[in-house]
């Protein structure tokens, strides 16, 4: 019986996973690519080219764009809906797009 890889061991990555949920969360965020490029301080075809998938987007990028607009990092890393989880002293909930307000 033979184990399929893991896809993380595979030596290339495919990123139209991040590049499309990246693409999503700017969308519900209702920002143009050039509105949200420039509020990271990145130019318009840095934007389209990470939304592509053609160029991998920094990790400090990633964790400013989840951090500024409260979208959650295991969605747009890995596409996974989180549970959703009761904030300490019963405030509300976390989930996508981003943590309980």
């Amino acid at each position: 019986m033979t184990v399929a890889a893991n896809p993380i061991d595979r030596p290339t990555r495919d990123l139209s996973g991040l590049a499309h949920r990246m693409k999503c969360a700017r969308i519900s965020l209702d920002l143009t690519q050039e509105e949200l490029a420039e509020r990271l301080g990145i130019a318009r075809q840095t934007m389209t080219s990470y939304e592509k998938g053609h160029t991998d987007p920094p990790a400090s990028l990633l964790a400013q764009l989840c951090e500024d607009y409260s979208i959650d990092p295991v969605w747009l890393l890995l596409g996974h809906q989180p549970p959703l989880m009761i904030s300490p002293g019963g405030g509300g909930y976390s989930g996508f797009p981003g943590k309980g307000e």
